[in-house]
């Protein structure tokens, strides 16, 4: 096993024992070690029922790859009750460096509902998150959304394990969302200030990948708000209007120069609600949005503008069994194609020395995913 494979291994395994033992920790002092994207020797051998990786895809490199992912629901680990089990930031972490071993630019990017809806002690909750964010900073990872579950918890408590302590990414993005004194709303950028020069709740992020700027927006729709505002989650926050964050987004983006190569948006709302969202905003190329399935689908819906644009919508289902990879590359003629391959974490992807002793999960689906 390489250095990384242990440092992953004994990291994550090590916490989630923590976590099972159910071990009270100093949460408000937590300050995550500094550490580069995780590089890894990983040969990545198949086993059997593992779909082959990027079959057809131009022989050229891409010149940007997105790593899209999803409404993990606390699964740090594996999630099954028996082999072969999906799943893991464990092994969520040898796949980014295998396709960082290719010579790929990656980021990655996650929709959101990172931390438990229920089933574990509120500490417990706060440290999978903290742990969650540090790993995907790890990765690589830029940017969050924020779903229910992030409500569920309280925004502000979450805030508290990561943002609240530097800044740095992965970013929390979710434009819409506004503070509350009071009964009166606060602008977001009161509501979040942060220990840097942003607020802890952004509206957009533009990365680095390669040589490439992306655009990445996040917003929150009318159904998960019903669902946060209905739900009497540990919240003080309200919601302004979808459009209006996303005109900001959209005018924000127009003014960069040069602007971003493609731009993707962070929705959490349903694959019908992005679908609205895509033909009044056809800036947005890719929309990763909220899955109401634990199974996603094989391919992203498209969505052709009158220009003959296009959009794809993707979602990558429950408790970060699967992950999106989202490829581009540049054509002749100018713009990106883009390609798309639905990525199940399999044993496949285990640090190497570690394929004996699969872990499981220490609490149940959550609330409403059974």
């Amino acid at each position: 096993m390489d250095r990384t494979g242990q440092r992953w291994c004994g990291g994550i395994c090590g916490i989630a024992l923590l976590i099972g033992g159910g071990i009270n920790l100093p949460f408000g002092n937590y300050t995550p070690a500094e550490a580069a994207p995780p590089q890894s020797s990983h040969k990545a051998a198949p086993d059997a029922g593992d779909p082959p990786l990027f079959t057809g895809w131009p022989e050229t490199p891409p010149a940007a790859v997105l790593v899209l992912s999803g409404q993990m629901y606390g699964y740090l680990q594996p999630c099954g009750c028996s082999r072969p089990q999906l799943g893991g930031l464990e092994r969520r972490a040898q796949f980014v460096s295998y396709l960082r071993n290719k010579g790929w630019p990656v980021i990655g990017v996650d929709v959101g509902d990172l931390p438990p809806m229920a089933g574990v002690v509120r500490e417990q909750q706060l440290w999978k998150y903290a742990i969650t964010m540090q790993a995907l900073r790890e990765m690589g990872y830029v940017a969050i959304g924020a779903g229910k579950a992030e409500f569920t918890q309280g925004l502000y408590a979450l805030l508290d394990q990561y943002a609240a302590i530097q800044e740095r990414p992965p970013f929390l993005l979710a434009g819409n969302v506004l503070g509350k004194l009071g009964s009166q709303p606060t602008p977001r950028t009161e509501a979040f200030p942060g220990p840097g020069s942003r607020p802890m709740v952004g509206l957009l992020e533009l990365p680095r990948v390669g040589s490439l700027t992306i655009g990445i927006a996040g917003v929150v729709g009318p159904s998960v708000q019903k669902e946060i505002t209905s739900s009497g989650a540990r919240t003080l926050v309200g919601f302004a209007p979808e459009k209006e964050a996303l005109a900001e987004a959209a005018a924000e983006l127009k003014k960069r120069q040069p602007p971003p190569a493609f731009n993707v948006l962070l929705y959490q709302g349903t694959e019908e609600e992005a679908q609205a969202i895509a033909r009044q905003w056809p800036q947005f190329a890719i929309i990763l949005c909220r899955s109401t399935d634990a199974l996603p689908p094989e391919k992203p819906r498209e969505i052709t503008h009158a220009d003959g644009g296009k959009t794809l919508i993707i979602h990558t289902g429950w408790k970060g069994q699967y992950i999106g990879v989202l490829a581009a590359f540049a054509q002749k003629t100018g713009g990106w194609e883009f390609r798309y391959q639905k990525v199940p974490l399999t044993e496949r992807w285990n640090t190497p020395g570690s394929e004996e002793a699969p872990a499981s999960q220490s609490h149940p689906p959550p609330v409403g995913h059974l």
